[in-house]
């Protein structure tokens, strides 16, 4: 049976120590570490490749910025102009169709056309949808083909139509 720690008859207590059990990394020698070193600088790397490779195709593709604007409204249709800034990226770049969420309708859309590296690109839509939907923000998909990063990119703009009492 263990040892009771309540001294018995004829012992005495001279001194008491008290000391907290090394932990698992006091008593860890170098060789311990090395797998968990090598893990960390694993993972840094991975993580610094990721970062690396979406930089990379933030200048490759291009920036797409908006704003609505009002337009004169008629009958039970609530209509705005969308103004539409295209910046290329460091690649060239199609521009496959703009198009909108329902219950949006779009009217001159721009025709397909391509963007030289680094170029600029503006125009106007109109938009309109019914009345009772003219409160609600307008979504443009704006669709392009990227050389060298691949089909099928769609940048959107989530537009809110502007307040009345706003000044411009």
């Amino acid at each position: 049976s263990p040892r009771s720690a309540q001294p018995g008859e004829n012992e005495t207590i001279l001194a008491t120590a008290v000391a907290s059990v090394p932990t698992r990394w006091q008593l860890a020698t170098l060789e311990d570490g090395v797998p968990w070193i090598i893990g960390t600088v694993v993972i840094i790397a991975a993580m610094a490749m990721v970062i690396h490779a979406e930089r990379r195709r933030e200048m490759e593709l291009p920036k797409v910025s908006g704003k609505l604007l009002p337009a004169p409204s008629a009958g039970n249709q609530t209509r705005y102009k969308v103004a539409i800034d295209i910046k290329a990226g460091s690649l060239p770049a199609e521009l496959i169709k703009v198009d909108t969420s329902p219950p949006w309708k779009i009217r001159r859309a721009p025709k397909r056309q391509m963007l030289a590296p680094g170029s600029e690109s503006s125009w106007q839509l109109d938009v309109r949808a019914g009345e009772e939907m003219g409160h609600r923000g307008v979504n443009v998909h704006v669709s392009f083909t990227v050389e060298g990063a691949g089909d099928g990119w769609v940048m959107d703009l989530r537009l809110k139509p502007p307040r009345d009492n706003e000044e411009e």
